[in-house]
This record gives C-alpha cells, structure tokens and sequence, in this order.
C-alpha cells in the first residue's frame, strides 16, 4: 500500500507539472489535468487511494493555481471551484468503482459459466464413448 501511494504522490506531482504546462500555453485549466490520476488511482488502487490522490491534488490546486487577489468574491469563487472539483472527481470515481464491482460480479459468474459448460462437455464426451 505504501509504495501505491508514493505512485500516486509521484502521479500528482506530474499532474501538477502538466497544470503548469497548461498555464505556459495559456490553457486556464489546471483542474483538468489532476482528474486523470483521480480517476486511475480508483481503477487501480480503490477509493482510498482515490481519496489520496483527490486530497494532495486539492492541496496542490489551493498552493500553485488558487490565487487570491483580494479577499473579496474571488477567494469565495475559487473556494467553491475547488469544491465543485472535488464533487466531479469523486463522482467519477463513485462510477468507475461501480464499474469495477460490475466487472468483479461478471468474471466471477463466468468462471462459474466456463466450469458448467465445461462439464457439460464432458459429459457429452463421455456419452459419445459410452453409446
């Protein structure tokens, strides 16, 4: 579990790059590129690690691309940004959670499927050889 989340702390760093990147292009969009290792560190690692990557990716949005010009309306507005980034991220990986209990059930039913058709068919041989 360790070494997951020194791949996703390493993961969040390289999305952190690719925002600056973002940034040099001019591309105002530093939240799109923390949303991939969101969602790989739930394909991959669950919803814990998810909420590790989703924490140090908040972390790294509110110390390098958040900035407050004044204390005004902006600091609310990206306030509530970084709230709808984190709703958006987790509900992708509410979805890719759910697909991937979907794809657990089916493996699981077609192991059971390949082993009734599988004796099935042993079952015919063995009446072949009998009759």
């Amino acid at each position: 579990m360790v070494f997951k989340l020194q791949v996703t702390a390493l993961g969040v760093l390289l999305c952190t790059g690719l925002g600056f990147a973002f940034q040099w292009l001019y591309a105002q969009v530093p939240y799109l590129a923390f949303l991939p290792i969101i969602i790989a560190s739930c394909a991959f690692g669950g919803v814990l690690l998810a909420a590790w990557s989703g924490f140090l990716s908040v972390i790294a949005l509110w110390s390098f691309f958040v900035v407050f010009d004044d204390v005004g309306s902006d600091a609310w507005m990206e306030l509530m940004h970084l709230c709808a980034f984190a709703v958006i991220a987790f509900s992708a990986c509410w979805i890719v959670e759910n697909l991937r209990r979907s794809n657990q059930i089916l493996e699981r039913d077609n192991i059971g499927l390949g082993i009734k058709v599988s004796l099935l068919l042993e079952k015919i041989k063995i009446g072949d050889r009998s009759g």
